[in-house]
């Protein structure tokens, strides 16, 4: 799945040019959902929090539970700390969060190495090191790391959810199942749990039980983007066009929707409506009511 997309799990919207209306959702183009992705600037939960009830996630930056906020000086913005002449660890976990929501994982890798030097059983900083290594583009590492962790830490819950989005990254589909499921037998954040499942169901083929974990999410978190996105993309290809209608009509009321996305969605939303004039024998639109194929 393409990294560089802006929003978290999925892939850009593959546009066409065609204007012949189409009548059958599988030669005319959709959006095309990917999971598994760990999208520029994501970050797991803390190892400390915030727990089952949270509603951030493994997808979000601001996931991360750190101390109260701390003025991070200039010259350790552009600088690698030195952790021997100071103890303010939490203070410096908080610089690498940072880094890894700014999307500079590299920096983030040499402060949390430096941490796990000095304190070789905390936590937060292995669990950043793995994560700092998947979004570096070394999967197979971020994989290596959190298994080692799951085996030192069998009953957290963010271990395993990070370990299952890192196998869903390398395709790994069986795996991510397994390691979720892991993760929701420890307390994992559900919402989470069924937003990977769902993915990991996706990539397998099988597409009800994908849909029926992305509605189950979505009855959690009806306003989440990525989740509606995704959401959107499966009812289309399910051949339920009206429903992926709605859905669609709902991504486009988001502002932190892109221009691009806007189009291609606005695209797909005229080819269905050209496909269910077809289908019905005369125009009506797209009501807001179910209509499965």
């Amino acid at each position: 799945p393409p990294i560089e997309s802006k929003l978290p799990v999925r892939e850009k919207v593959e546009s066409t040019q065609s204007t012949k209306p189409k009548t059958d959702s599988t030669n005319s183009k959709i959006p095309k959902e990917t999971t598994g992705q760990s999208p520029t600037g994501a970050m797991v939960e803390s190892s400390r929090g915030p727990g089952a009830g949270s509603e951030q996630g493994p997808a979000h930056p601001d996931s991360l539970t750190t101390s109260s906020a701390v003025e991070i000086p200039e010259k350790t913005v552009r600088e690698t700390p030195d952790l021997d002449k100071t103890p303010a660890t939490e203070a410096f976990l908080e610089v690498a969060h940072r880094y890894l929501k700014e999307n500079r994982p590299d920096m983030a890798l040499a402060i949390y190495d430096q941490i796990a030097r000095s304190d070789t059983e905390n936590l937060d900083a292995a669990l950043g090191q793995a994560v700092a290594s998947g979004m570096s583009g070394d999967w197979a590492l971020c994989k290596k790391r959190l298994e080692a962790l799951s085996l030192k830490h069998p009953e957290n819950p963010n271990v395993w959810l990070n370990l299952g989005m890192a196998f869903l990254r390398l395709s790994q589909t069986d795996e991510a199942l397994g390691a979720l499921e892991r993760a929701e037998g420890c307390g994992a954040n559900r919402f989470w749990v069924l937003f990977y499942r769902a993915g990991a169901l996706r990539i397998k083929g099988d597409l009800e039980g994908a849909l029926s974990a992305y509605q189950l999410a979505h009855e959690m978190q009806p306003d989440h983007l990525e989740l509606t996105w995704n959401l959107a993309l499966a009812l289309d290809k399910a051949g339920r066009y009206r429903e992926a209608a709605s859905q669609y009509q709902a991504l486009l009321s988001k502002s932190e929707l892109s221009q691009t996305d806007r189009m291609a969605l606005r695209q797909r939303l005229e080819q269905l409506e050209s496909i269910t004039f077809f289908q019905s024998g005369e125009k009506k639109g797209l009501p807001e009511e179910s209509m499965k194929r």
